[in-house]
């Protein structure tokens, strides 16, 4: 504090000069507008001349690879912040915010627009709450491009009733997903949340019938997961250790067993037989 006081005292005392006091000239080695002509503007975008697959590859740098979290704003139609989230731990993803992304580059001309996009809306994850999701889509990135997003990551931190994931897996099913990534961070007991997420209920058979995917995961925040580090592992009666979260696990690779794989189909359609229920319905 006194540092402080100290330096504004020698800023008010230092003396200002006086409006007739003399001054270094102005340099006169100076650009003259006047005078000179202005720069030729290029009749075509060097861009374009490059081959497609160049084109694609500076796409892919600037504004690919990344995790896009879209929310809910008071004062615009939705906002965008990074997000910690990266389905491959060997290969991880810038976060960036989308000014940052390089976006601008697809105003330029009707043809940047066109191929640009395209890499954008595949090449990046875009995170949702559950809760938002069917409501914001539809404005960022938009119903255009439904079948040009492949990768979504939902964020499952509050409860959200039967209805809100009808619609959820309803606009799901209209895109042509390759990844699907839900993280909840609700449940502080790992059964509950299993049995919610049961192939027989009603959430697990909308889910499976998102066909296509390249790979899906349902896990735990990180959030949950450092906060209840000692319900991860535990030791049973016979001090063996347990794994809380194998019952999520096993669960995951069931579902994966029935949409993820060139034999998926396959397994679904067998899953669909053996259901003694009458047929499964989404409805």
């Amino acid at each position: 504090m006194a540092s402080t006081l100290f330096a504004w005292a020698l800023c008010w005392k230092r003396p200002r000069p006086h409006r007739d006091e003399v001054r270094d000239p102005i340099p006169t080695q100076r650009l003259d507008i006047t005078t000179t002509e202005p720069a030729t503007q290029p009749e075509c975008c060097y861009l374009l001349h490059l081959p497609t697959e160049l084109r694609l590859v500076i796409f892919d740098v600037l504004f690919a690879n990344h995790t896009i979290q879209v929310w809910p704003s008071e004062t615009e139609l939705c906002g965008v912040e990074p997000a910690a989230f990266a389905p491959d731990p060997n290969k991880p993803r810038r976060l960036l915010r989308v000014p940052c992304l390089g976006v601008a580059l697809l105003e330029t001309c009707r043809q940047l627009y066109l191929e640009g996009l395209p890499v954008f809306h595949q090449r990046n994850i875009f995170q949702f709450d559950v809760r938002h999701f069917a409501k914001l889509f539809p404005c960022a990135p938009g119903l255009h491009c439904v079948g040009t997003v492949r990768h979504v990551s939902l964020l499952y931190s509050h409860w959200a009733d039967s209805e809100l994931w009808t619609l959820t897996f309803d606009l799901l099913r209209m895109m042509r997903l390759e990844t699907l990534s839900i993280i909840s961070g609700i449940s502080y007991n790992v059964r509950p949340l299993v049995e919610s997420f049961a192939l027989n209920k009603r959430w697990g058979r909308q889910l499976l019938a998102i066909r296509g995917l390249r790979a899906l995961d349902i896990t735990l925040s990180e959030v949950w997961l450092q906060s209840h580090p000692s319900r991860v592992k535990q030791v049973d009666s016979d001090g063996r250790e347990v794994d809380e979260l194998l019952p999520l696990k096993l669960l995951v690779g069931e579902y994966r067993q029935l949409m993820v794989g060139p034999e998926a189909d396959e397994r679904y359609l067998a899953f669909l037989e053996e259901q003694t229920d009458g047929p499964l319905s989404v409805a």
